[in-house]
C-alpha cells in the first residue's frame, strides 16, 4: 500500500512540474526534486516555480479525501523554493553519471522546505523569488531567517494559495503587516496582541509563541531574525 501512495503522490507532483515547463531531478524519499530553465531557456522560470508549488498544494487539497480513503495516509507536503544561480549537468562517474544540480542556491531550497514546519506554512520562497512576481502572484513576508552555515539574513514569503485561508483577506493582511513591523521594532507585546488576533493563521501563532518565549523570561527582543541553525 505504502509503495502504491507514494508512486502516485510521485506521479502526480511531476506531472505538474512538468505541465509548468520544469524538470524534475531526482526523487528523495517522498520529496520531488525540480528545477527550471535547464536543460533549456524557460522564460519567467521564477513564476513557473512558484505556480508549480501553488497547483501542486491545491491538487493536493483537492485529493486528499481520496488518499485518505484508498491508502489511510494524511496528504500534505512542503515546499522551499530559491532562485539562485547553479551548476546543472551530468555529474557523476565514468561508470555512472546523473543530469542534475548542484550548488549554494539549490541547499537553500531544501532548507527553506524545512523550516516551514516551523510557522506552520507549506510553500515557502526566498526574496530572489519573491523579487521576480511583480503583482501575479500575492506574497506576504514570513519572516527573515538565517539558516546553519550562512551569516546571510534571507527573507522567506509565502504565496497565496485561495483555498479559503483568510490570512489574505486585506483587513486580516493588514494586520499581519502591522504586527510584522512592530516585532521588528521590538514592540512585542503590541504585536502579540494583533498577532494573537490572527488565530486561524499558522504564521501569527508562531510569532506568538515565540514572543511568549521572550516575555517569559522577561528578555527583549535582541534580533527578530529567526534562528535556524540545526544541522
Amino acid at each position: 500500500v505504502l509503495v502504491a501512495a507514494l508512486n502516485e503522490y510521485l506521479s502526480l507532483m511531476s506531472e505538474i512540474v512538468q505541465s509548468h515547463d520544469g524538470t524534475v531531478d531526482k526523487y528523495v524519499g517522498d520529496a520531488v526534486v525540480a528545477f527550471w530553465n535547464a536543460p533549456i531557456s524557460v522564460p519567467e522560470h521564477a513564476l513557473l516555480a512558484v505556480r508549480t508549488a501553488v497547483h501542486c498544494q491545491r491538487e493536493l487539497g483537492s485529493r486528499a479525501d481520496e488518499f485518505r480513503e484508498r491508502f489511510g495516509i494524511e496528504l500534505k507536503a512542503r515546499i522551499g523554493i530559491n532562485t539562485a544561480v547553479v551548476s546543472v549537468g551530468n555529474f557523476g562517474s565514468r561508470t555512472h553519471f546523473t543530469y542534475t544540480m548542484i550548488g549554494d542556491g539549490a541547499n537553500l531550497a531544501s532548507r527553506i522546505e524545512g523550516i516551514n514546519r516551523y510557522f506552520g506554512t507549506r510553500i515557502l520562497l526566498t526574496g530572489a523569488t519573491a523579487g521576480k512576481l511583480g503583482d501575479l502572484v500575492p506574497v506576504r513576508k514570513v519572516a527573515d531567517i538565517r539558516v546553519s552555515g550562512k551569516e546571510e539574513i534571507v527573507t522567506v514569503y509565502e504565496p497565496e494559495i485561495e483555498d479559503g485561508h483568510n490570512t489574505f483577506v486585506p483587513e486580516n493582511l493588514a494586520r499581519y503587516h502591522s504586527a510584522i513591523s512592530l516585532f521588528e521594532s521590538g514592540e512585542l507585546k503590541e504585536a502579540r496582541e494583533l498577532f494573537a488576533a490572527l488565530d486561524a493563521d499558522p504564521v501569527s501563532q508562531a510569532y506568538v509563541r515565540r514572543i511568549d518565549g521572550h516575555l517569559r523570561i522577561g528578555g527583549r527582543l535582541q534580533s527578530p531574525v529567526w534562528e535556524f541553525r540545526e544541522k
